[in-house]
């Protein structure tokens, strides 16, 4: 095996180590955008949740939403 052939190894690891990388850190950028967006929409369920029984229970009492 020459010196060249033996060379090519820590290049292709490297390459592959990257790629390792780069896609987990996609795979941990989309669930964090999932999981807010999941977050957010159990947020606006709970309040409109909240201001209907508010409503239903005192019909003039108000909810602020921040």
């Amino acid at each position: 095996m020459s010196r060249r052939d033996r060379a090519v190894t820590p290049v292709v690891s490297t390459i592959l180590m990257v790629a390792v990388v780069v896609v987990l850190a996609a795979t941990v950028s989309v669930f964090s955008l999932m999981s807010q967006r999941i977050l957010t929409n159990l947020r606006q369920s709970l309040a409109r949740r909240v201001e209907n029984l508010s409503q239903e229970r005192m019909p003039n009492v108000y909810v602020l939403r921040t």
